[in-house]
């Protein structure tokens, strides 16, 4: 059995580096709670936004915000296929006005337009936007074959964007 004489003595250095140790754990204990208070208070205001209890389980939490993240990814292809077909629809009336066309015309095309769908105007304007991509770089690149395959792909999406419209 061990006694307190067969104890070695602490130096005050020792003692004074082990309290500062001591205080050094107490101090990142304390920013652990305070970071874990603030994560809770988060979770309880995501909750809440994502149409949950405040006190809800963190992964009940999670999936709802993936749920919403998933919600907003589709609503922007729709806001992405409706805005290019009123681009479409915008174009084709220019055009017409440009002519000065009569009423027929006029109803005409507005039939034609309105019968396409906005996802095949996205891909008309998509296809359209690749075509010009590609005849922009085509001076930049160096290699002459290069040049030829990025003048083809233009042709092609030049073609699909004909095909759509």
């Amino acid at each position: 059995m061990t006694t307190l004489s067969d104890m070695p003595m602490i130096t005050i250095e020792q003692k004074n580096r082990f309290r500062e140790a001591a205080l050094k754990v107490e101090a990142e204990r304390d920013e652990a709670k305070r970071m874990l208070a603030s994560a809770c208070e988060y979770l309880s205001h995501v909750s809440v936004l994502v149409g949950g209890e405040e006190e809800e389980d963190p992964q009940t939490i999670v999936e709802m915000v993936e749920g919403a993240v998933a919600g907003r990814v589709e609503l922007r292809e729709e806001r992405d296929q409706l805005a290019a077909h009123v681009d479409r629809m915008t174009d084709v009336f220019k055009r017409l006005h440009l002519k000065s066309p009569s009423p027929i015309e006029v109803l005409q095309a507005y039939s034609y337009v309105m019968r396409e769908a906005p996802a095949a105007s996205l891909a008309r304007r998509d296809a359209r936007m690749k075509a010009e991509a590609l005849e922009e770089i085509k001076p930049m690149l160096g290699n002459v074959l290069d040049h030829i395959q990025a003048k083809r792909m233009a042709a092609e999406y030049r073609k699909q964007a004909e095909v759509e419209a």
